[in-house]
């Protein structure tokens, strides 16, 4: 008896999720990768905003979790990163351009601010201090000499 794609599946993964071809699996993949660029980006644009308005981004955070209408929390960081999350938004807008002749207007305005906001060796004493203050170190962490021991 030959074995079904769900059977062979269901023997590898904990969960089978059966989709109606390719393309809609493909662009699931796609789309749940550019939820968490988006996201991951405006997390870290929000703790640029808070830092400049000297607020606690951390405890805003929290705060913005008690909402009950499906927020879901991302933390800020150095940035995206990973094999897919960088690359899957892009390709999806190139691919609707290249094919439809339309824009995908908001992955290309979240790909501008990522770039231009990426980490650079400036901003690394900044970062460290976030995480320093956020996993409440007792004695400042030096990444590889990048972060300045306070006096």
């Amino acid at each position: 008896m030959p074995a079904t794609r769900e059977s062979f599946y269901d023997s590898v993964t904990d969960i089978t999720v059966p989709a109606s071809g390719l393309e809609e699996a493909e662009l699931a993949k796609v789309f749940e990768n550019t939820y968490r660029h988006v996201n991951i980006a405006l997390v870290n644009e929000l703790s640029r905003m808070a830092h400049t308005l000297g607020v606690d981004v951390w405890h805003t955070l929290e705060l913005a979790a008690t909402k009950p209408f499906g927020f879901t929390k991302f933390l800020p960081g150095p940035g995206v990163g990973g094999r897919c999350l960088p690359i899957d938004p892009v390709y999806l807008s190139h691919h609707v351009k290249a094919r439809h002749g339309q824009t995908f207007r908001l992955i290309e305005l979240v790909g501008a601010a990522v770039r231009s906001h990426m980490c650079t060796k400036a901003s690394i004493p900044v970062i460290c201090g976030r995480f320093q203050k956020f996993f409440r170190f007792r004695e400042p962490y030096d990444l590889h000499g990048a972060c300045t021991r306070s006096a």
